[in-house]
């Protein structure tokens, strides 16, 4: 559908010649814009679903009142209690929930060559712990290497979290 203005439409006599030219160049542009559009829509749509995956909520309890906090806010309290943890850095951690009831997270971490890494998964695990009590509320899963998984997947000669 063309949106230039008819030779002998209204206001046509008072547009300038670069003006007409530039309409006819902008429409050109728009037009093109959406004919490219569909062949791209798809992987666009793809990579941005990727990049924001969805924040389910997860169900918190304080006495006899229920709550949701999202996974997002849940992640970030959980970076946020194992950031001051030495020689290691969170690269990820994934909430596991049945419906909306949490059930346990995988934290995938980066350690520091030599670290012992048991101690380590250990004083991660407690921070977890005591992070979640913290914020749902409720009495969540005790603390074990199934309900709260710590996985290294990177070793660096430095203190990842000072890089």
């Amino acid at each position: 559908m063309a949106m230039t203005p008819d030779a002998g439409g209204p206001g046509a006599e008072s547009m300038s010649a670069e003006q007409r030219d530039l309409d006819v160049a902008a429409q050109a542009l728009r037009d093109h814009t959406d004919e490219r559009w569909v062949e791209i829509a798809d992987s666009m749509l793809a990579g941005v679903l990727a990049k924001a995956p969805p924040s389910h909520p997860v169900q918190g309890q304080v006495g006899s009142e229920t709550f949701y906090v999202s996974e997002q806010v849940l992640t970030s309290y959980l970076l946020d209690a194992i950031d001051p943890i030495p020689d290691v850095e969170v690269d990820a951690i994934r909430i596991h929930a049945d419906q909306d009831r949490y059930t346990g997270v995988t934290i995938l971490i980066t350690a520091r060559h030599g670290l012992a890494l048991l101690p380590a998964a250990d004083s991660i695990r407690e921070a977890a712990q005591a992070r979640l009590q913290e914020v749902l509320g409720q009495p969540v899963p005790r603390v074990s290497v199934s309900s709260m998984h710590v996985q290294v997947e990177d070793v660096t000669p430095a203190d990842p979290g000072l890089a």
